[in-house]
């Protein structure tokens, strides 16, 4: 359904949106990490109005679909809660198997909550690394333009997100093969677990940029996953340093955006718990939901701003192991020197 609201979606901005010459940002430039994250957020303030608005048109219908299955994923899920908490003090309506069949019953709205989750995700980063190309280029940025350029990487993005995905799927399911062992089995379930978490955490960093790779210079998937294993050489902490703090703020954003919808829930659930009534006030469980979700696909279009940090920390690490920048202003103030001293010679 998403790839034909995608395909059928009509822009509505035809007038370009000029970039701001002045407050223009020199992505070729050596950083650390405070000016990397200063950088980032003089970026984002500078290109505000043409980042969001092209972001807004573009990722408004699968905004719309993880709104929609966020608010049926959090009514369902806190209703378990409640149902779960108002069965244990209530001796006479607890039953053993309703667990099971209560978790069975979410099911649906678990894997369509995580389907649009995963598909927004993935197109608001390529948005996002599209708007950092043009940029990047010196192209006239519109919405049209950077929804082009979107439809062109956008499924690159999501095969690499979801190799990523299934291999991380059965490496962790690989860690309850020992069970079948017997009780000896558990320590090597324990000792699987121990090496997929340090391992998984190892090659969330070292394949960071494959997506930028497979935007920014146009590679295929697998090599673009070769290019940020090796580009990653040399910086590994400094990149967990920055995508912590960036992790931060953007986290930040996003538990405050849903805030008000999570307050209304707890509320409901300790009006429930109080109450011992297992469904609590419908309306507050609803209108909390809502505002979960609607908060939740907001925190997801700030999450726009971590990956144009990202981006920027590419860029300045290409600056740093090359010097293009530096090399260019070098050639520039030679000929402008050539030129003077011509100049002078005719005169």
């Amino acid at each position: 359904m998403f790839f034909i609201i995608l395909s059928t979606q009509k822009i509505y901005i035809k007038n370009l949106i000029p970039m701001n010459k002045s407050q223009k940002i020199e992505l070729l430039k050596v950083r650390d990490i405070s000016s990397l994250l200063s950088d980032t957020f003089s970026f984002t303030k500078a290109n505000f109005k043409s980042l969001f608005t092209g972001l807004f048109y573009i990722c408004a219908p699968i905004l719309l679909v993880y709104g929609i299955c966020s608010v049926l994923f959090f009514n369902s899920y806190f209703n378990l809660i409640l149902t779960n908490i108002t069965q244990e003090i209530n001796e006479n309506s607890y039953v053993s198997n309703d667990y099971s069949d209560m978790f069975l019953s979410i099911i649906p709205n678990v894997l369509f909550f995580s389907l649009s989750a995963f598909l927004a995700m993935s197109l608001v980063y390529t948005v996002s690394l599209c708007y950092i190309k043009l940029y990047k280029n010196n192209e006239e940025i519109s919405t049209p333009i950077l929804w082009i350029q979107t439809k062109k990487y956008f499924g690159k993005v999501i095969g690499s997100q979801f190799i990523l995905l299934l291999a991380t799927i059965i490496a962790y399911a690989v860690c309850f093969f020992p069970m079948i062992m017997g009780p000896i089995g558990a320590i090597f379930t324990v000792l699987f677990f121990i090496i997929f978490i340090f391992g998984l955490f190892y090659l969330y960093i070292k394949l960071i940029f494959a997506q930028a790779f497979i935007i920014l210079e146009d590679k295929g998937i697998f090599e673009s996953f070769k290019l940020s294993y090796k580009f990653t050489q040399g910086i590994f902490w400094n990149i967990f340093l920055f995508i912590f703090l960036m992790g931060l703020i953007t986290s930040l954003f996003t538990y405050i955006f849903q805030l008000p919808g999570t307050i209304l829930i707890y509320f409901n659930i300790f009006m429930g718990f109080a109450n011992q009534n297992s469904s609590g006030n419908s309306f507050i469980s609803l209108l909390g939901s809502a505002l979960t979700g609607l908060g939740a696909a907001i925190g997801y279009v700030a999450y726009s701003i971590y990956y144009i940090g990202l981006s920027i920390f590419y860029y300045s690490t290409i600056e740093n192991r090359t010097g293009i920048a530096t090399n260019t202003q070098i050639e520039n103030i030679g000929k402008t020197e050539d030129y003077d001293n011509s100049s002078d010679l005719k005169r």
